[in-house]
C-alpha cells in the first residue's frame, strides 16, 4: 500500500511539474518534465550557478577576459532564440577543456579550452553551440529525464521529502547532465545560425571541432563526456556552410583574442 501510494504521488508530481512545450529553436512539441518555457529554467540555473563556480573555479579569472568573454557571449545571445533572456558568460579558472550551459542563460567556459582555442570565431562558435543547449532547453530535458529516474528511486518512502532532495541533488549537478547526440547536432546546426548572425567566419564551428577532435583523439577531454560527438558531425556542419552557400567571411579576431585572453593564460 505505501509503495503504491508513492508511486502516485511520483506520478502527480510529475503531471504537475511537467507538459508539452513547443522548443523555440526547432519547433517542435516536446515534454518538458521542468516547466513549459525557458523563464521556469532561470531559476535553476541561478541556484546551480554559485555552486558551478565555487566547485569548479579553482581561483580569480582576470577582469579583462572575463569581459571580453561576456562581450563575445552578449554578441551570440542577441541573435538568439531568446535574447530577452539575462545571459551570462563565465570564465571558470579550471584546466579543463570544456564548456557546458545551466538553464536559464548561464554559459561557462574554462580556461583550459580558452587555451586550446585560437581566435574569436572559434570561441564564438564554443558559445554559439553552449547557448542553443540553453534555447533550445536541452539541459531542461536532461534534468527531466534524471528527475523521472530519481523519482522513481525514491518509491517506497516518504515521497514528498525524498523527492525535494531528489530536486536538490540535481539542480547541484546540472553541469555534469549528459546531452543526448540528438541535442549535440540541435546545438552544432543551429549554433551556426547563431554564429553567422553575430558576424563570424562560419568555419569558426568548423575550426573549434576539428581541435577538439583532435585533443580527443589523443587524450579524453572533459567535453565529450557531456557532449557525445554526433556521427558525422564535421560532415554535417560543412554541409551546412555549403547549403547556405556562407562564405568564410566575417570576424576572426585573431589579434584580439591573444591580447583579451592569451595573454592572461599561463
Amino acid at each position: 500500500m505505501k509503495t503504491q501510494i508513492a508511486v502516485f504521488a511520483a506520478l502527480v508530481l510529475m503531471l504537475f511539474c511537467g507538459g508539452c512545450a513547443t522548443n523555440a529553436v526547432t519547433g517542435k512539441t516536446e515534454f518538458q518534465l521542468m516547466g513549459g518555457n525557458i523563464s521556469s529554467d532561470v531559476a535553476m540555473g541561478q541556484q546551480a550557478s554559485e555552486g558551478v563556480i565555487k566547485e569548479m573555479s579553482k581561483g580569480e579569472v582576470s577582469g579583462p577576459m572575463q569581459n571580453y568573454v561576456n562581450y563575445v557571449g552578449q554578441k551570440i545571445a542577441a541573435v538568439s532564440h531568446n535574447p530577452e533572456l539575462e545571459w551570462h558568460f563565465m570564465v571558470l579558472n579550471n584546466e579543463t577543456v570544456n564548456a557546458f550551459a545551466l538553464p536559464g542563460g548561464y554559459i561557462y567556459i574554462t580556461t583550459g579550452m580558452l587555451k586550446a582555442l585560437q581566435n574569436e570565431s572559434q570561441m564564438a562558435a564554443v558559445l554559439a553551440h553552449e547557448a542553443v543547449h540553453v534555447t533550445a532547453r536541452h539541459s531542461a530535458s536532461a534534468m527531466s529525464k534524471q528527475l523521472a529516474v530519481d523519482l522513481a528511486i525514491s518509491l517506497g518512502t516518504n515521497a514528498q521529502t525524498a523527492s525535494a532532495m531528489r530536486v536538490a541533488q540535481i539542480v547541484s549537478q546540472l553541469e555534469g547532465l549528459r546531452y543526448s547526440r540528438k541535442h549535440e547536432r540541435e546545438a552544432d546546426f543551429y549554433g551556426l545560425d547563431y554564429l553567422v548572425a553575430a558576424g563570424y567566419n562560419p568555419n569558426g564551428m568548423v575550426e573549434m571541432m576539428k581541435m577538439l577532435e583532435q585533443l580527443n583523439s589523443s587524450s579524453p577531454i572533459e567535453f565529450f563526456s557531456t557532449h557525445p560527438s554526433p556521427e558525422n558531425r564535421l560532415e554535417l556542419i560543412e554541409q551546412k556552410i555549403r547549403e547556405k552557400g556562407w562564405q568564410p567571411l566575417g570576424l576572426v579576431n585573431e589579434q584580439d583574442y591573444r591580447k583579451n585572453v592569451l595573454s592572461y593564460l599561463p
